[in-house]
């Protein structure tokens, strides 16, 4: 899995592709371009490989920041939504982690060897794929769509020069395993934080406050927020769930500037 960036495509100055190929097969197994490489939008390609094909046996990535802290002497700070935002040690860093931040293969800072294979591709999808629709498609959503029917193609048509045939007749079904019932993806594929609930019955994110249901008085007691930005929350609570409740958008220059003011103590 990585991440390649083009310039001057459906408008904007750069957008990112977001790719998964399988070792073995050179098969594309997922690919989108958006706006941000962000922890969400990574997480959100892995998904739809997993409900399309299933577990997979190792995901191999390299060390990209969004998935990591970078740890200071007071504060951590940590890629979120597209921004750089600033955590106190104190508050336990260590709770706004992902599932899969646990799980990533990532290669020897410095010996980047087996990441030949999905740079190579992406040359090719500039070639052959951004390069003939770079002056026809104005949406990103279109140029998805027409990324997607690429790759299908792609799959099914392109003889590769090292195995000397397609990926599609390479393929070995048997290495991904059936997602279990009990796993419900979006308590996966999300980013995770712990609130205190007041005496109100409500908690506070990124200066929005979220009240609960009052058949569930959590009044005073932590809550592990499963967090998918500008859509939903579920609350859970001694892991169980509690409620999904919307997500309500934050300003992302007022939040920025209200974490400054905590950090210097100030107030204009």
């Amino acid at each position: 899995m990585d991440t390649s960036s083009f310039r001057s495509l459906c408008g904007y100055k750069r957008v990112y592709l977001i790719l998964t190929l399988d070792d073995y097969s050179r098969r594309i197994l997922g690919g989108r371009f958006v706006l941000s490489d962000t922890v969400y939008n990574n997480m959100l390609v892995l998904r739809g490989v997993i409900e399309r094909y299933g577990l997979f046996q190792m995901l191999y990535t390299d060390n990209a920041s969004l998935f990591e802290y970078l740890r200071y002497k007071d504060y951590s700070r940590r890629v979120y939504n597209g921004q750089m935002f600033w955590y106190e040690n104190r508050g336990a860093p260590e709770s706004i982690i992902t599932e899969i931040e646990q799980a990533l293969l990532t290669h020897y800072p410095g010996h980047p060897r087996a990441k030949g294979k999905i740079e190579r591709i992406f040359q090719f999808i500039e070639d052959r794929f951004v390069e003939e629709v770079r002056r026809k498609v104005t949406k990103l959503g279109q140029l998805n769509s027409l990324f997607t029917a690429w790759i299908n193609w792609y799959n099914h048509n392109w003889v590769n020069r090292d195995t000397n045939c397609t990926p599609e007749s390479r393929k070995t079904p048997s290495v991904f395993r059936p997602l279990p019932d009990r796993i419900n993806l979006d308590d996966i594929f999300c980013v995770k934080d712990i609130r205190k609930v007041d005496k109100t019955n409500s908690f506070s994110y990124q200066g929005k406050s979220y009240l609960l249901n009052h058949k569930n008085n959590l009044v005073y007691r932590k809550v592990e927020l499963h967090l998918h930005p500008g859509i939903k929350i579920r609350v859970f609570h001694n892991g169980e769930f509690v409620e999904e409740l919307s997500y309500q958008k934050q300003d992302i220059l007022s939040f920025k500037r209200k974490k400054i003011q905590e950090k210097e103590h100030i107030t204009f």
